[in-house]
């Protein structure tokens, strides 16, 4: 069990409330929000349409497993998680 959500609910204060509560995540982020110090469609910006990564990182200050993929649109969309993968 645990919360699914969407880019509305972000941000360190949310991810450490949720982790302190011991509440698993897998949250959809925005294309600009920082990774490890680079921006999430810079840190994934190879990926091809379809193409699915997966990468450890520092995300609103929690070491999360960040999930990413290029809609057909071309559009990033990536999820912060810490559920196995």
């Amino acid at each position: 069990m645990g919360l699914v959500a969407d880019r509305e609910f972000i941000g360190g204060a949310w991810f450490r409330f949720l982790r302190r509560k011991d509440i698993k995540r897998a949250i959809r982020i925005r294309k600009n929000a920082m990774a490890d110090e680079l921006r999430v469609d810079a840190w994934f910006g190879d990926l091809k349409v379809g193409e699915v990564s997966c990468e450890r990182g520092n995300v609103y200050g929690e070491v999360m497993q960040v999930v990413a993929t290029r809609s057909p649109a071309g559009d990033p969309v990536a999820i912060a998680t810490d559920f196995s993968v």
